[in-house]
């Protein structure tokens, strides 16, 4: 009977051993991705029985975000080739008329239209003498009324008019007598041919009106390229291309005209096209006709960032992780072209985070510090620019004129201060005191990319509460720690 009561008190005790064996305090405490500041890390031991207790504590240091490169983009070009000079084909329109006697002038007009009527009437003001002073006379008052032509006589009785600028547009002009005593040769002008044009973005430039043609293809080609010049610069601020055209024709450069946008950006790839491609020859044309030709000017590239009056962003993450930039985190600056306005290449600034895809720079730490806590966490915000109380910030823009992509770089430095961990232990869980025994105290973590792992096995441990102190022993940027604490606790069942 003793026997069977024993067992049966056995079997009943058994469950709470097995049950007490049973961990109470398993998985991952905390976790860190890019650890910078001091903090404290709670492994709740308060009403959870646990009297055992170990630690694995996995770590390494982050890397520095960065190093950041990128390009601020490239500007559109194309060439322009005077394939023929003479093919270029201008001419102006003409008429004339002839004054066949003197007679019965008193009421004559000669009426000239080209889209606005003219009238050049005697009423006293021609000489009725002979043909050739009427002529003169006649020819005087029509080239001070019209400015549109030129008229002579040349000491004879005709007067020739010619437009004084050339193109077919002018041979559906008219002149017309209304005596007899005049007569014109033909109802309208002929002979006008417009030259041969070039067309960039919304503009449009002919020879013979726009641009004059040379002697030579050199000559031409460099009086289409000051025309280009000033009409980008002068005439529309928002479609600017600079070109040049060399005078000599070594290296097989004679009347080829080089444009390049002053702006960088995909917007600058302008249409372009040409007339006749037998006289003006660009670059780019898709058109398989030999007469017209249809193309765009290339190479231009957006900025992979975006450079303001305050700050540098990112059209993507910022690294490689995504992180932020840390605080006052020293960059060097370089630059492989066309510096950024209010930088200094090789000089060490220090970063102001605004959002996870955006920062700035100061000039000092301090500043970078002052500038960060100045800043809400809002995408919206700028940063103050140069001299401000806060700081000494940069004023950060792109430069206008470029004729290849600029390639800047902000080298992070590396992260180089150590981290303590000490253990720590409290029975009110507000007052703690360093545990320290033969496998725990305090850990020093120093800078290393490849992840590492330590454990701490604190035995038998009767305190309500232990917590990891973990101070950062440099300045923000200098410390970046990537941690996890994973806790196995147990009751001993004693």
């Amino acid at each position: 009977m003793i026997k069977k009561l024993l067992g049966a008190a056995l079997l009943a005790v058994l469950p709470c051993l097995v049950q007490a064996a049973t961990p109470k305090l398993v998985g991952p405490i905390d976790n860190e991705t890019n650890l910078s500041v001091s903090k404290t890390v709670n492994i709740p031991m308060n009403g959870t029985s646990v009297d055992q207790l170990a630690v694995q504590l996995n770590y390494s240091t982050s890397g520095a975000p960065g190093p950041f490169v990128f390009t601020d983009g490239s500007a559109s070009s194309f060439t322009v080739t005077v394939a023929s000079n003479t093919a270029l084909s201008t001419a102006t329109a003409s008429d004339f008329l002839t004054v066949l006697t003197t007679n019965s002038l008193s009421n004559a007009c000669i009426t000239f239209f080209n889209g606005t009527q003219y009238q050049v009437c005697n009423g006293g003001r021609w000489r009725v003498d002979v043909t050739s002073d009427t002529a003169f006379d006649i020819a005087t008052q029509m080239s001070g009324q019209i400015s549109v032509l030129t008229s002579t006589a040349n000491g004879g009785s005709t007067v020739y008019s010619t437009a004084t600028v050339a193109g077919s547009f002018a041979n559906s002009w008219t002149l017309s007598s209304n005596t007899s005593s005049i007569t014109v040769n033909t109802a309208n002008f002929t002979g006008g041919q417009s030259g041969v044009c070039l067309g960039v973005g919304t503009f449009e430039f002919c020879a013979g009106n726009q641009f004059a043609v040379g002697t030579s293809s050199a000559i031409t080609a460099n009086n289409l390229s000051l025309v280009l010049n000033s009409t980008y610069t002068l005439g529309n601020p928002g479609l600017i291309i600079q070109s040049t055209a060399p005078l000599s024709c070594s290296a097989g450069a004679c009347g080829v005209i080089y444009a390049t946008a002053t702006t960088v950006g995909t917007s600058t790839n302008y249409a372009t096209y040409s007339s006749s491609q037998n006289a003006l020859t660009i670059s780019g044309y898709t058109s398989s006709g030999p007469v017209t030709a249809s193309g765009l000017m290339s190479g231009g590239t957006n900025s992979s960032y975006l450079i303001n009056t305050g700050v540098i962003a990112t059209t993507g993450t910022i690294s490689a992780t995504g992180k932020t930039p840390m605080v006052g985190l020293p960059v060097l600056y370089t630059n492989s072209g066309t510096n950024i306005t209010g930088l200094t290449t090789g000089t060490t600034y220090f970063m102001i985070p605004v959002t996870p895809t955006s920062f700035g720079l100061s000039s000092t730490s301090t500043g970078a510090v002052a500038g960060f806590n100045k800043l809400p966490n809002t995408s919206s915000t700028t940063l103050t620019s140069t001299g401000t109380a806060d700081g000494t910030f940069i004023q950060l823009t792109s430069s206008a004129v470029k004729t290849t992509a600029d390639t800047f770089t902000l080298t992070a430095s590396s992260y180089s201060a150590t981290t303590q961990l000490t253990w720590q232990v409290s029975n009110d869980c507000n007052n703690y005191t360093n545990y320290v025994n033969t496998s725990t105290g305090t850990f020093t973590i120093t800078p290393s990319s490849f992840t590492q792992t330590s454990a701490y096995d604190f035995g038998t441990i009767n305190f309500a509460c232990v917590q990891a102190n973990i101070v950062r022993t440099g300045n923000s940027w200098s410390s970046g720690v990537i941690m996890s604490i994973i806790a196995n606790g147990k009751n001993s069942g004693l």
